[in-house]
């Protein structure tokens, strides 16, 4: 006999950013279940080969107002209890000339750069300069942002016009950046899933600012977050597999898990999972033309963080860090194939 449970939401996927939706849910009170789809490692595929992922990564605290407010109110971060360390120097850039040390603290970046960069020193310090005053004004954009998406249309319009004003301000491409900040520009796909030839200047900016303040290297972030999801409320269940997303009238109603017979129930289907892992859960009848062709559009996501280079600590030179951009060829264009994650 089919047992059937019944909760306000349904999280599938182990994705951090689904931990996350599940612990804010919880703690405004709706019953969420999330299901993780038979675990909760930290891992990622290369060549068909299962690889230990990267640590969690998180921007320096106060450079994410957003980001700092939601681990606020989750219970995991505040300012005295600061999640993660800084290493020193917290990321080095790696040519086939030389090792460049990314000092958050001015004083020593500028050294460093008289030492690397010389001619392009008073230049750099000026675009970082540049970027820090664009970035002030997006964060008190964004701490001024309405609840995602906004509610109707006149929300709507103002975030459009708000982010219009940003790109409207006076910042050069990042082609046009000098080598460092080149460098460090084309680093921050491996930080997002944002493309750098469509992301706003100031966008871009506000990831270069995040590398040179320090990233704080989190390897249990995803172990805070499902203790936070539980202690809120919610029901995690790790080896649980999700088989089918019942759809009722063209809404989501409810799951079947894999080799059970039981049969989970709920308001809402949310999937924190790739989208052609996503589109595998809805049942063949209800994959229209349309929604797959809305599921193609997207973007393949991408690992945020990954890890291609491996080395015993007993051979790492002195003073190399473990927060690293590897260039492979200084003078040609900083493209992905020229760059080791």
């Amino acid at each position: 006999m089919t047992r059937s449970i019944y909760h306000d939401i349904i999280i599938v996927g182990s994705d951090v950013a689904g931990l996350l939706a599940g612990s804010l849910l919880s703690r405004r009170k709706y019953r969420v279940l999330h299901v993780a789809q038979g675990h909760l490692g930290v891992s990622y595929r290369d060549h068909g080969m299962e690889l230990i992922g990267a640590p969690q990564l998180l921007p320096p605290y106060g450079h994410a107002p957003v980001l700092d407010n939601l681990l606020k109110e989750i219970g995991i971060e505040d300012p005295v209890h600061v999640l993660g360390s800084q290493d020193c120097p917290p990321l080095q850039v790696i040519t086939p000339e030389q090792r460049i040390d990314i000092f958050s603290d001015d004083s020593c970046l500028k050294s460093e750069l008289a030492r690397t960069f010389p001619e392009q020193k008073d230049a750099t310090l000026e675009l970082i300069n540049r970027l820090r005053t664009v970035d002030e004004q997006f964060k008190e954009l964004l701490s001024g942002f309405p609840a995602l998406p906004p509610d109707g249309i006149r929300e709507k319009a103002k975030a459009k016009r708000d982010l219009a004003s940003l790109e409207q301000l006076q910042l050069s491409k990042p082609s046009s950046w000098t080598p460092l900040m080149k460098i460090l520009a084309a680093a921050t796909g491996f930080i997002s899933n944002f493309n750098l030839e469509r992301n706003p200047v100031f966008v871009t900016g506000h990831h270069v600012l995040a590398l040179l303040g320090g990233l704080r290297s989190v390897p249990d972030f995803k172990k805070l977050l499902i203790r936070a999801t539980t202690k809120a409320g919610s029901d995690v269940e790790e080896k649980f597999v999700a088989e089918e997303i019942i759809i009722e009238r063209k809404n989501a109603t409810g799951i079947r898990t894999l080799r059970s017979s039981q049969t989970y129930n709920c308001q809402s289907v949310i999937t924190s999972l790739a989208v052609n892992q996503a589109v595998e859960l809805v049942p063949l009848s209800q994959r229209h033309k349309r929604f797959l062709a809305t599921a193609n559009s997207v973007r393949p996501d991408q690992s945020l963080f990954v890890v291609n280079l491996v080395v015993p600590n007993e051979i790492v030179p002195l003073g190399m860090g473990k927060q690293l951009v590897l260039v492979r060829r200084m003078n040609e264009p900083l493209t992905e194939d020229n760059l080791i994650k």
